[in-house]
């Protein structure tokens, strides 16, 4: 399951049958401007010359393999593990500016802290060995340096995809708890319910509401393309004006069984 996030409103969730990159190449291939992710190689088509997607890489990722090298008991992986949070403490003063203002802040502070992680990096190059978790940091950031740069091209970028990781919680969840979709065609239709469910969550939409509005209209009467943009979660409530309210809806509360259990996970 595949998880996309545009604009920070918009979900879209994906099943295919392997993670291979041939798999969101069919899906994204004629995607242009930005595309941010984890570095993971399957996307790596997604990038080449003949393809419109610009790479923007996650500092989040890149900050977690030196955690680990730190946990591992590698004091080395301290230095550029401060200068990163640097990176982020510059983010959390320029939250809530227009772009233009971000990108200046970036532009002015970011930079310089970036060429010391640089340089503290490439010193410790020398001293690791690849199968390190220090090594595999070294390797990540020699792979994504100019993905990472992205952030001082356009203030509108984000530093990491943590939002777009936090869409797949839903999934983790469900694996957990219902475990299979019974076969591909219930992965794809799981897809879909993941996309109107999160994509309203991400509206702030009334989602009861919402749903039993959209089901009341697609019972009575087939709509355009046009037409069934407004039954989409950020034309809700224009389409309740324009529709009518949707029907008042009574759920009967389920009863509790005797010793009943209530089942939490986290992912």
């Amino acid at each position: 399951m595949w998880g996309i996030l545009g604009d920070g409103k918009w979900a879209r969730f994906r099943f295919t049958p392997t993670w291979t990159g041939d798999e969101m190449a069919k899906f994204l291939g004629a995607r242009t401007g930005w595309l941010q992710g984890d570095g993971y190689a399957g996307y790596e088509q997604l990038y080449r010359k003949e393809c419109p997607c610009i790479e923007v890489g996650c500092w989040s990722h890149a900050r977690r393999y030196f955690v680990k090298a730190e946990d591992a008991g590698d004091k080395r992986a301290r230095r550029p593990l401060t200068i990163i949070g640097e990176l982020f403490a510059v983010e959390k003063e320029a939250k809530g500016l227009p772009h233009e203002a971000r990108l200046t802040m970036r532009q002015a502070r970011s930079r310089p802290i970036l060429g010391r992680l640089w340089k503290c990096f490439e010193s410790l190059g020398p001293t690791t060995t690849p199968k390190s978790w220090l090594g595999k940091a070294h390797t990540y950031l020699i792979n994504q340096r100019k993905a990472l740069e992205r952030c001082l091209e356009d203030g509108r970028l984000p530093l990491e995809n943590n939002a777009c990781e936090l869409l797949m919680r839903p999934v983790a969840i469900g694996r957990k708890n219902w475990l299979h979709c019974g076969s591909d065609k219930g992965a794809d239709r799981l897809a879909d319910i993941y996309t109107v469910l999160v994509t309203a969550k991400l509206q702030k939409a009334d989602l009861a509401l919402g749903r039993a509005f959209v089901f009341d209209q697609l019972g009575r009467r087939t709509f355009t393309v046009e037409e069934a943009r407004d039954l989409l979660p950020d034309r809700w409530p224009k389409a309740q004006t324009d529709f009518g309210r949707a029907p008042s809806i009574h759920v009967e509360p389920t009863p509790r069984r005797s010793g009943s259990a209530t089942a939490a996970c986290r992912s």
